[in-house]
């Protein structure tokens, strides 16, 4: 097999991936943060952004439904590491849900007063943050995996702190993150 061959079913691959597709707009997302800090003038950078942020809301409606499967599956083991997971699935789930729920209001499907949405925005990253955190404490296997648990906190953190952490720093962290995960699918595959 060719490696132009290799590199086409490897992207193929990833396009057939609904969680693959997301990783790839989170990619984008992130890298277009870093791009509008370094050039603050470019307006483009933050519709690719806001366009990728909506992108990857409606990638991951349903996904909630194999994160209950996981944690009834979970929910038998004894081991301290499991229980770990299973709070981590369970605060994944209800980030997952507060973020359906987010879909249906950014789709103007549902209405509420902005300032109950940047209530629900704060529960919800919360949780991911309580998720990721929870997922370090169930143990990390390996260094990317760490590397990935970090940025991901580090994302929840700024989206927590309502920007005041440097928006080229978690920028740059999310850009790992998924980059991380997109390696890992492929490698994974193999």
């Amino acid at each position: 097999m060719s490696d132009v061959d290799k590199v086409l079913n490897t992207l193929i691959f990833l396009f057939k991936s609904t969680f693959a597709r997301d990783r790839m707009c989170r990619l984008v997302q992130y890298a277009a943060r870093v791009a509008l800090v370094l050039f603050p003038s470019e307006t483009k950078y933050a519709k690719l952004f806001a366009s990728m942020e909506s992108g990857r809301k409606i990638l991951r409606f349903g996904r909630s439904i194999p994160v209950l499967l996981a944690i009834q599956n979970l929910s038998a083991e004894k081991k301290k590491a499991e229980r770990f997971r299973f709070i981590s699935r369970s605060f994944l789930l209800c980030f997952l849900l507060l973020d359906h729920y987010r879909f249906l209001i950014s789709a103007g499907l549902v209405h509420h007063e902005p300032s109950f949405v940047r209530k629900m925005d704060r529960v919800a990253n919360a949780f991911w943050l309580g998720e990721s955190v929870l997922e370090a404490c169930a143990g990390i296997e390996s260094l990317s995996q760490g590397i990935r648990i970090a940025c991901d906190i580090v994302l929840a953190l700024h989206e927590l702190s309502q920007g005041q952490l440097s928006a080229l720093f978690s920028g740059a962290a999310g850009a790992v993150s998924s980059t991380i995960q997109l390696i890992t699918l492929v490698s994974d595959r193999k």
